[in-house]
């Protein structure tokens, strides 16, 4: 791994979205935040938080927009792929390290 420091995060997928902070994630996924906490995402100097990998939750931070997968990504959620985690993750890529990122239950 090959952490180029400093603020690391996937672009919005749309103008005008803001940041809400890791807290307001964690109010509805308490598991995936307590999980991302043991990360070395959590550790780093900043830290890689939630947004830093879902892009700006302002629009999508509602209970109703979150619970619908379509809705939540055209609010602005991110899903991150292989070529977002390489800026970090690049050596020995494996798929399953998007699972292993935090927490998540099986879809």
């Amino acid at each position: 791994m090959v952490d180029p420091g400093g603020e690391v995060g996937v672009p919005d997928s749309k103008p005008g979205l803001t940041r809400v902070g890791a807290s307001k994630c964690q109010m509805c996924h308490e598991v995936q935040y307590k999980s991302w906490l043991e990360t070395a995402h959590a550790k780093r100097v900043p830290p890689l938080e939630c947004e830093s990998c879902h892009g700006a939750g302002s629009e999508y931070k509602k209970s109703a927009v979150m619970k619908d997968a379509d809705k939540a990504r055209a609010a602005g959620l991110v899903i991150p792929d292989q070529t977002f985690c390489v800026t970090c993750h690049q050596r020995a890529w494996t798929n399953d390290l998007l699972k292993r990122a935090h927490a998540h239950p099986e879809a």
